[in-house]
């Protein structure tokens, strides 16, 4: 029941997104499609370069628990690390990148829902949905160090030059300082003059802010420092490619090692995290 109560609130927010994209795999059943009253008609001068179109191409894949309800996921010197949800089912990873074995896991008091997390300064940060509240971990020991107190929802979480951007379901994106977790900075998120919201999982890559639209096998790539879209990333192939995982829900899930340009994505409860090569359309 608290898992329906929780993808209708998230389905709710849905209907105000800009998710075009989403007509290049309407054939997957488990798609929401956009509003039909939504135009992909820009409403003023174009001021930006348009957001090219990409598509994911599976390069392999390691084994993943198909019971993990994945909301955050990020790589750090050798491991993966990842951050599962539900209510009494939430839990923090440590993952080998090369088998999918669980090489640590610790679970999250019943009354938290674990939501995405990053890693600043051999710390974990871990936001949690409805609950206010952003745990921090030892990185090593992966045992809680402090917490801190925010407002709003929580969803994705990634660090980029010693800031944490922090999503709400939002079309902004908040910049905040690891040390106190205040808010420095709103960034306003944006594909020309349409505002794009539900920006769930995301990751720094090159540079550019890679997000998962919620509810949609699709990646924006975003500019961090002035919120715009740059492109669109078809991940449908992979949740077609999954076989024996009738459980497997939408993508949510974004890793990347720099030193050798290996991107990991996986979703929620799929029993794959496939390796990606980005090419465009």
């Amino acid at each position: 029941m608290l898992t329906e109560i929780y993808s209708i609130t998230k389905n709710i927010i849905i209907l105000c997104s800009i998710m075009f994209c989403l007509s290049c795999s309407a054939n997957d059943k488990n798609y929401q499609k956009e509003p039909s009253n939504i135009t992909t008609e820009a409403k003023v001068e174009n001021t930006t370069p348009i957001a090219k179109k990409y598509y994911a191409k599976i390069t392999g894949s390691i084994p993943h628990d198909d019971e993990a309800y994945t909301q955050g996921l990020v790589y750090h010197n050798g491991f993966i690390y990842e951050s599962t949800g539900q209510y009494g089912e939430s839990t923090l990873r440590k993952i080998d990148p090369k088998t999918g074995k669980i090489i640590q896991k610790v679970s999250i008091p019943s009354a938290f829902f674990a939501e995405g997390i990053a890693i600043v300064n051999d710390k974990i940060y871990m936001l949690t949905w409805q609950e206010l509240t952003c745990f921090v971990y030892d990185l090593k020991t992966l045992k809680q160090l402090s917490k801190f107190n925010y407002q709003g929802e929580g969803w994705g979480l990634s660090e980029y030059k010693n800031s944490l951007y922090m999503s709400d379901g939002t079309n902004f994106l908040k910049i905040i300082n690891p040390a106190n977790f205040k808010i420095e900075k709103t960034l306003s998120i944006l594909d020309n003059s349409r505002s794009i919201s539900n920006l769930n999982e995301m990751e720094f890559i090159n540079g550019e802010l890679w997000a998962n639209i919620y509810m949609a096998d699709i990646i924006v790539r975003i500019n961090p420092e002035s919120g715009n879209i740059l492109g669109y990333i078809d991940c449908s192939i992979l949740r077609a490619s999954l076989q024996n995982n009738p459980s497997a829900e939408v993508l949510n899930g974004i890793a990347y090692d720099s030193t050798n340009n290996i991107i990991w994505l996986t979703g929620k409860n799929w029993n794959k995290i496939f390796t990606v090569e980005v090419l465009e359309q």
